[in-house]
C-alpha cells in the first residue's frame, strides 16, 4: 500500500508493473526491449477512445519493428 500511495503523490494516473518485468529482463540480457500502451476505457463508465485508437497503435508498432529491423534506432 506504501508505494500506491507514493506513484498517487509524484502523480502517477497508474502504474504498469508488466512493462518494467519486460524492460528489466531485456537488459539482464543484453537485449532492447520497449512497450506500446494503449490507455483502456473506463471500467465502469466505458468511456474512452481505446477500441478506435488500436489501429494507430498497432501501425507504430510496426513502423517501430521496421525500424529495429533496419538498424535506425
Amino acid at each position: 500500500m506504501e508505494r500506491v500511495q507514493l506513484w498517487r503523490k509524484v502523480g502517477a494516473l497508474s502504474v504498469d508493473a508488466q512493462t518494467s518485468t519486460v524492460l528489466v529482463m531485456a537488459r539482464l540480457f543484453g537485449m532492447r526491449g520497449g512497450a506500446l500502451l494503449g490507455i483502456g476505457n473506463h471500467l465502469i463508465s466505458g468511456q474512452g477512445d481505446y477500441l478506435s485508437a488500436q489501429n494507430m497503435l498497432a501501425r507504430t508498432a510496426l513502423r517501430g519493428l521496421q525500424l529495429l529491423a533496419e538498424e535506425q534506432v
